[in-house]
């Protein structure tokens, strides 16, 4: 059993790429929600200047359209990113146990 422990080294370490993969695609889904609660507040923001100019209210349609635009893109952005967390903890799991199964 002199390759066991290799094996078990090697199953180590791809869990850690896993897990550190997992932990990327978590921290791109915090920062594409950190964008659309930005996003938000500057729409809010334009909302009020747009209210008290009657200049500031012709723009405004044309920026709302683009901000219905990005949310749209953010969401599918958000969405599928979500999907390939739900894959990379499917896979994490996986490695966890087949290591697990390598060491008993």
């Amino acid at each position: 059993m002199k390759g066991l422990p290799n094996l078990i080294r090697l199953h180590r370490w791809r869990l850690d790429e896993k897990r550190r993969n997992l932990a990327e695609l978590e921290r791109l889904a915090a920062e594409l929600r950190e964008q659309g609660r930005r996003m938000e507040e500057e729409l809010k923001a334009e909302q009020k200047t747009a209210a008290a100019s009657p200049e500031g209210s012709f723009g405004y349609a044309a920026y709302a359209k683009a901000v219905i635009a990005r949310r749209a893109k953010l969401a599918a952005s958000l969405a599928e990113v979500n999907e390939k967390i739900n894959q990379a903890a499917a896979d994490v799991t996986e490695s966890f146990q087949e290591l697990k199964r390598l060491e008993i």
